[in-house]
């Protein structure tokens, strides 16, 4: 039987200046769970109660795991007495430090949300459980000025091999971390500093306020959700082009003002 490890952990540690540190700790195994399908496998009319084929072999009951989890709360407090009897205690705390993920999303159950061919929903031979959801995978369009950079990039003749952005040193494989060249640039430019992500909660934010419904905005981010509704529209190629001119377009007006 298949099980989860979990241990909490809780502490003070007085230090000086009669600074308190307390802490509480969550650290849990990678949780086991069971791959589903949409398909019929058990040929009962159902297809809520079927495990998932791997080339060939029907999955086991928790034959899988996600990933392990770890959250670490943090509270620093001092002391202030007043008087003989009457004291305060200011603190602040910080909660989930390490910003690591609610461990019940950590993975996929079901075989219909990865990116498994239509074809092989009853029997997957190219499968990654730690792909993203279908929506993830996606064509994107691009805004002109986004279209000039890449073209500049492309026209730059000291890119040798396949990729546009080359791993460093490695013109075979592809870059897969520019935190240093984020912090980089935001240094050379001066702003104040912030989080690469945070780009893309800029367009969303933009786009939804240049009138990108949010049936398409949802299918440019990857979203797998707004459920009901992505399940019967579909929003076209051209349709998210024209989304990208109206971002593009509201992005020149915001900052000419």
């Amino acid at each position: 039987m298949s099980s989860i490890r979990c241990d909490i952990h809780a502490g003070t540690l007085e230090l000086p200046f009669k600074l308190q540190l307390s802490t509480l700790s969550q650290f849990e195994s990678a949780p086991p769970f069971t791959l589903t399908t949409p398909f019929d496998v058990n040929t009962d009319g159902l297809d809520t109660n079927d495990r998932a084929v791997i080339n060939g072999v029907q999955t086991k009951l928790d034959q899988f795991r996600g990933t392990p989890f770890a959250q670490v709360d943090l509270r620093v407090s001092r002391e202030f007495r007043l008087r003989e009897h009457v004291s305060i205690r200011p603190f602040a705390e910080f909660f989930n430090l390490f910003n690591r993920s609610n461990p019940g999303n950590n993975f996929i159950t079901d075989l219909g949300a990865l990116p498994v061919p239509a074809d092989q929903q009853g029997n997957a031979t190219d499968l990654c459980l730690n792909a993203k959801t279908k929506a993830a995978k996606r064509k994107l369009a691009l805004s002109e000025r986004a279209y000039n950079v890449l073209q500049r990039r492309i026209n730059d003749s000291k890119i040798e091999g396949q990729y546009l952005f080359p791993g460093r040193g490695e013109g075979d494989k592809p870059i897969v971390k520019i935190n240093n060249a984020h912090t980089a640039a935001v240094k050379r430019s001066g702003i104040a500093p912030f989080k690469l992500y945070a780009l893309r909660h800029t367009f969303a934010t933009r786009a939804a306020q240049a009138g990108v419904d949010l049936v398409t905005l949802a299918s440019l981010l990857g979203h797998s959700r707004l459920t009901m509704v992505t399940r019967y529209a579909h929003p076209t190629e051209e349709h998210q082009f024209e989304a990208m001119r109206k971002v593009a377009a509201y992005t020149r007006k915001s900052t000419q003002r």
